[in-house]
């Protein structure tokens, strides 16, 4: 590769960092996705730098992935960095890749303890180096598959330990996200009020570094109203969330508040919209990989239609996504 061409992409791979941890549309995702790919063949070769920088590349490829919603190619993208890495690059970076593999792993469907034993390892190294903000991120990475069991008051322990590190060395982006975990298990907890008062908090522009966090925060709010029996504030934040997420083109994100209105409508006695919104959710998760909230969406479709076909579509993903 010419020095101009190589000049191109290093300008290139850096404008797609920036761009993709901005949180920017989906068209700059899979553009960064390309840069990332493109910068790859650049740094097969040479010492120390050259081993960091393939490490850097990879893990942001399994970023982009883990975004899209292609978790086996972030798993296997994670993975070969993790080989580089056991080659001889610090703890602190390996720690780091075990837990991003840990967290992919957790929204696959049946990989939960496989992920559980991810944060196991990234935690005791963690604490063994005195790598803080991986402690930290171990405990967070613990109480998401946690809560994806059903073991709510153990995902919240898992949340309190890492809240002193988080409040005290972390960066802005990382209290919000410990924040918004914080506070959705609070809700499936039965603290709603207590939930919802934890995101009112972080509502202003200087509590998100992209707009991501933003469109969460009110799906959560949205699923806390809905707790506390406030169905038309719960479907008018769904709603926001949704087109929050439409914005930025993350149909993920889309499908999941359209699920969340979709409850909303259910419980307040409004089937009708609930099986029209439901099925639009639906689409979009049964289309992308977020096989969790398709399971709550089959679930929800389930008690709409008191179809046995139903029911027994729901209770098999459901199965599947512990086993």
């Amino acid at each position: 590769m010419s020095a101009d061409l190589c000049l191109d992409a290093h300008c290139d791979y850096a404008a797609a960092e920036l761009s993709f941890y901005a949180g920017r549309p989906l068209e700059s995702i899979v553009s960064a996705r390309c840069a990332a790919a493109r910068m790859l063949p650049l740094a097969r070769s040479g010492g120390d730098r050259a081993r960091l920088l393939r490490i850097e590349i990879l893990q942001f490829l399994g970023d982009i992935e883990t975004e899209l919603g292609f978790m086996h190619e972030a798993i296997r993208d994670y993975n070969d960095a993790l080989v580089i890495a056991e080659g001889g690059v610090n703890a602190r970076q390996h720690c780091e890749l075990l837990l991003h593999i840990g967290y992919a792993e957790a929204l696959l469907p049946g990989r939960l303890q496989c992920a559980r034993e991810r944060n196991a390892h990234a935690l005791k190294m963690a604490a063994t180096k005195g790598l803080l903000p991986q402690v930290a991120r171990a405990h967070m990475n613990e109480a998401i598959a946690l809560h994806y069991l059903g073991s709510y008051k153990a995902a919240l322990a898992h949340l309190e330990h890492a809240l002193p590190i988080v409040t005290a060395i972390c960066a802005r982006s990382e209290r919000t996200r410990l924040a918004m975990l914080q506070a959705r298990t609070l809700g499936a907890c039965g603290f709603p009020r207590r939930a919802l008062a934890a995101l009112r908090s972080l509502d202003s522009a200087a509590a998100y570094d992209n707009p991501t966090p933003r469109h969460y925060a009110l799906f959560l709010e949205a699923e806390m109203l809905e707790r506390l029996g406030d169905f038309a504030g719960a479907v008018t934040a769904a709603t926001a969330s949704v087109a929050g997420y439409r914005a930025i083109q993350n149909d993920r994100g889309v499908g999941m508040a359209m699920l969340e209105a979709a409850r909303a409508h259910e419980r307040s006695g409004n089937s009708k919209a609930a099986a029209r919104t439901l099925s639009d959710a639906l689409e979009l998760l049964e289309r992308v990989n977020n096989p969790f909230y398709l399971g709550s969406a089959l679930t929800c479709r389930a008690r709409l239609t008191g179809k046995r076909e139903h029911r027994e579509a729901a209770t098999e993903i459901l199965r599947s996504l512990t086993g």
